[in-house]
């Protein structure tokens, strides 16, 4: 299996990094959302690890920061095509937009209902945590 990882902190993504080795045959990581979608054009992947909230361009500026980030990412799946199925990874609860706060829930349903054929679900990252790491095997084995 082939796992692309869309993840501003390469920390966190280490720790994913350490739990999907084994289930993949290829592993890259992107570090914002421009370098992930160079990387979906270019390269085929089966299933695609999404952070939500991270800089939209590789530029380190507190302004291209975006809670927002991933669902461009699925936008341009969708219309783009792209045969990979997606799995939100995110440590926050709430994501806020133009003053505007939506819960992890409320985006899981909102996610659920736009992009269906390729979403699989989200995952709770929590670096204290081992759920995240089962749940991550589980959508691995699911799609696998």
């Amino acid at each position: 299996m082939r796992i692309l990882c869309i993840e501003d902190q390469k920390e966190k993504y280490e720790k994913i990094h350490e739990i999907i080795q084994e289930s993949a045959s290829k592993v890259k990581w992107a570090h914002d959302c421009q370098t992930g979608l160079m990387e979906l054009r270019q390269n085929k992947y089966d299933l695609l690890l999404l952070d939500m909230s991270m800089p939209m361009c590789e530029e380190e500026q507190e302004d291209t920061f975006d809670s927002y980030a991933g669902m461009s990412v699925l936008r341009e799946i969708k219309r783009k095509k792209y045969d990979i199925k997606v799995v939100i990874i995110t440590g926050f609860s709430d994501f806020e937009k133009e003053k505007e706060v939506i819960t992890l829930s409320e985006l899981d349903e909102k996610i659920k209902a736009k992009y269906s054929s390729i979403y699989l679900g989200y995952v709770k990252y929590n670096s204290t945590s081992i759920e995240w790491q089962d749940k991550i095997k589980e959508f691995i084995e699911r799609r696998g």
